[in-house]
């Protein structure tokens, strides 16, 4: 307490505050009545002037802390009195109000917050503490069940007597944790988290955002006279102008202590003091969710931290489905601004906060995303995983709260904005691209330090036996356009240069090693896997960032499907096909790859290694969330297209008069592979069977010669529901039809030369030009090319415009001339 009261007299000082409280206006202290802990003063008199000087603090001890602090204060020495005598009586109560009131704002925010903070822990342990005294009870009492069952002869009774012993330990340890607990608890309920201390804070968070919003647009009376405007109402505007910026001198603390007293009300108070006990909690949270959707992004903010720490607060915002109400009533052009900012486009920005907002905003809607914590987390055995930082999906627990009035304004804006959706999307998709390209890249790093350590180290310790590696690997994969890569070349070159090396020594007499030498070479012993912490952290942030972009896109597909569907919109054939590439790409790396090269059966391959590997840093990687997200994006794009009657496949060796716009993008994407599907549906014999409790049986042989359940979406009963495995089952057997049709078709046709396909994606034909270098492309790769670079794929210059083969040009973007200035004649 006495830093606390130290740090509050420096800021006094620090703000100008160099006079004292009037004896007479402070409550004098009734010793029977004046608790210490009590935080109930009078103050209306605090908040008068300050008579007199005050000399620094000397310490104050934990005894009647009010009382000391009070004469403290008054306490005076006429000897150090260094300043101007100001005279007899009062000084401006105004100002003396505002310096104290800046100094309590900025007192909450550096120590009460915190301290606050640390006291609302108390709650959370002692749950975790009653959760492990049910669970330990309950074991104790199916352990005493079982011995009460069994005979003293039988050889297990000593062995569960023992486990007894031990439960009945634990029981005692958590019930005396429990207990203490408990009386903490009670002291904070009575004390601190009580419902004055409730309103003091709302008091406090009612005043900072009130002159937050007087700073940033002071109210004015408006005028309803119709005639001209004269020098007073000139002047009235001038000085509300200058109002406004007084925003700019608002001290960046008060948009902290804004944000921590909202944070304070909504959750540290709970459940001893709800929010709802607050007087008109409803119009505060309304208020204060104006301020932020107001300020978001603000161009007047430059101060980086200030900014994150509005987005901080609207994120949290969006997780509590009380502040979420007050959100959705916000003014029809307030909401459609917060929406615009969270969908600008994700370049040159920090945009994971936003993402994430994007998130809660449809976590609860998608395909199996109705969890708080991912269902591969529930049941696992081992220690306690910690939340990561920042915003992520996979490892902190927050149930779902999806807003329905988010999604309509969200869908509205892309249909209706089709510049805007097309930034967006198209930053989306790079963003994918780019984080998923890493942790792909991540792992398969991880894969080949544990590969080279452990796989291809010595199997026995002493130097003589090799076990398989990562070359042994990809050679036996036996891959079309890998022939030439085999142990025998490699190996007998490197033979040649030993040879060539040793072969002097060897035939020299006077080298010949001594008679029975035995050579032990230090060092060599089976080495340990030790990978950094860091670095699996950023690998598991990648895959968090992977699957949040993969969220929104399936809230794009549901609430804006006219985004890719729609064939008349400028940018929807290349989003559609840049997107289908990605999903693909998703699915051969997580799905694993083709096992037997007839892109029906499945083997382990990268990520279900280093999933089976089971590294404490990568608990949140896992098959599941990722093949849930792209499985919720293709049933977005597809469910159209599946249930509608016109776009049934025709019968096999029928010729094809039409396919369904989004059901040809994903077939024809090269990429595509028909046994990713399968996989998500637990292989190709679980999917034909059409059997879902066959899935759990069906089996994968692991890298190490073990064998491990193949996923499965129907093991995950409580996440997964029938209705959804039905409908994903028959999104398959839609795609495996029309697959079967197009590829009868396609045999009957002739393939494209090779010289004639284009030299980017190497899976389409040639069919674009660049002017003036006339370099060709397919228009896929050129109208992606050109979203975000203006050059020339091959030699850089300058393109000016794209034309097809029929002669139509797709893209024209001409240089400015030197000196036009753009006036006319």
């Amino acid at each position: 307490m006495s830093s606390l009261v130290n740090l509050f007299q420096r800021r006094l000082h620090a703000l100008g505050v160099e006079r004292g409280i009037s004896e007479t206006l402070l409550p004098n202290p009734d010793p029977a009545t004046d608790n210490p802990l009590d935080a109930q003063s009078n103050m209306p008199g605090l908040l008068r002037g300050f008579p007199t000087s005050v000399r620094p603090l000397p310490g104050i001890d934990q005894i009647g802390r009010r009382r000391r602090l009070r004469n403290c204060l008054l306490e005076i020495d006429d000897s150090e009195e260094k300043e101007e005598n100001l005279g007899i009586g009062p000084v401006d109560t105004v100002i003396s109000l505002l310096d104290l009131f800046n100094s309590i704002v900025l007192l909450y925010q550096l120590e009460a917050h915190k301290q606050l903070g640390r006291i609302s822990t108390i709650h959370e342990k002692m749950n975790e503490y009653a959760t492990a005294f049910r669970m330990a009870t309950g074991r104790l009492e199916a352990c005493r069940a079982r011995i009460a069952g069994k005979t003293a002869s039988d050889q297990d009774t000593e062995e569960d007597l023992l486990v007894e012993k031990e439960l009945v330990r634990s029981v005692e340890v958590l019930e005396k944790k429990l207990k203490s607990h408990a009386r903490d608890m009670a002291w904070v309920k009575a004390c601190i988290f009580s419902k004055s201390k409730q309103s003091h804070i709302a008091w406090m968070l009612r005043s900072v955002l009130r002159t937050l919003q007087e700073a940033s647009c002071p109210t004015s009376t408006p005028s309803t006279s119709t005639q001209a405007p004269t020098s007073s109402s000139f002047n009235e505007s001038s000085a509300l102008e200058d109002q406004k910026r007084l925003f700019a001198f608002v001290p960046d603390y008060y948009l902290d202590a804004l944000v921590g007293l909202s944070s304070a009300l909504r959750t540290f108070f709970h459940p001893t003091a709800p929010i709802e006990d607050v007087e008109g909690h409803e119009e505060l949270l309304y208020q204060v969710g104006m301020f932020l959707s107001k300020h978001y992004y603000d161009p007047r903010i430059v101060h980086a931290n200030s900014n994150d720490t509005l987005v901080e607060a609207l994120a949290a915002f969006f997780c509590a489905p009380t502040a979420l109400k007050a959100l959705e009533k916000l003014p029809l052009d307030s909401l459609e601004r917060l929406v615009r900012s969270l969908l600008r486009p994700y370049e040159n920005r920090a945009w994971a906060l936003s993402n994430f907002i994007l998130v809660r905003i449809w976590q609860g809607n998608g395909f199996a995303f109705r969890y708080a914590r991912s269902p591969h987390l529930r049941n696992r055995v081992g220690p306690r995983i910690n939340a990561p930082e920042g915003p992520c999906l996979s490892g902190q627990s927050i149930d779902p709260c999806p807003s329905q009035v988010f999604q309509k304004q969200v869908g509205k804006l892309l249909e209706s904005d089709e510049p805007l959706a097309t930034a967006f999307i198209n930053s989306l998709l790079n963003q994918l691209n780019w984080a998923f390209s890493e942790f792909i890249g991540m792992l398969q790093e991880l894969l080949c330090q544990v590969l080279n350590r452990v796989a291809c180290a010595p199997g026995n310790g002493n130097g003589t036996t090799i076990g398989p590696g990562c070359f042994s690997h990809v050679v036996n994969l036996d891959i079309s356009d890998l022939e030439s890569v085999d142990h025998f070349p490699m190996l007998a070159a490197v033979a040649g240069v030993l040879l060539g090396l040793l072969t002097p020594e060897v035939k020299s007499e006077k080298n010949q090693p001594p008679a029975k030498a035995i050579f032990k070479v230090a060092g060599r012993t089976h080495p340990q896997v030790f990978i950094e912490s860091r670095e699996l952290k950023i690998c598991a942030t990648c895959f968090d960032l992977a699957l949040s972009l993969l969220r929104v896109l399936e809230m794009v597909t549901v609430v804006a499907p006219q985004v890719f569907t729609n064939a008349t919109r400028p940018s929807s054939d290349l989003l559609l096909s840049r997107l289908c590439q990605l999903l693909c790409q998703v699915l051969n790396r997580v799905a694993c790859a083709p096992g037997n090269g007839n892109g029906t059966t499945i083997g382990p391959g990268c990520f279900s290694h280093v999933v089976n590997l089971d590294i404490s840093d990568l608990e949140s990687v896992d098959h599941f969330p990722m093949l849930a997200a792209v499985a919720g994006v293709l049933l977005g794009l597809l469910t159209p297209e599946v249930k509608s009657e016109k776009n049934q496949p025709p019968a096999k060796g029928s010729p094809v008069s039409s396919v369904p716009r989004i059901t040809e993008a994903i077939l024809s994407e090269p990429s595509f592979q028909i046994g990713s599907l399968y996989f998500l549906l637990g292989g190709p014999e679980a999917y034909e069977e059409g059997d879902e409790a066959s899935c759990s049986e069906a089996a994968v042989v692991s890298a190490y010669g073990g064998a491990r359940a193949s996923f499965s979406f129907a093991n995950f009963p409580s996440s997964v529901s029938k209705a959804e495995i039905a409908q994903l089952k028959e999104t398959v057997r839609w795609l495996t039809r029309w697959q079967d049709v197009l590829s009868a078709d396609a045999n009957s046709k002739s393939r494209i030369p090779e010289e004639e396909l284009c030299t980017i994606c190497y899976a389409f034909p040639a069919s674009a030009t660049f002017y003036p270098c006339k370099h060709t492309s397919c228009s896929r790769c050129i109208v992606h090319h050109v979203m975000n670079h203006k050059e020339c794929f091959f030699c850089k210059a300058y393109i000016e415009s794209v034309v097809d083969a029929m002669g139509q040009v797709i893209h024209s973007h001409p240089p400015e001339k030197k000196g036009d200035t753009g006036k006319k004649d």
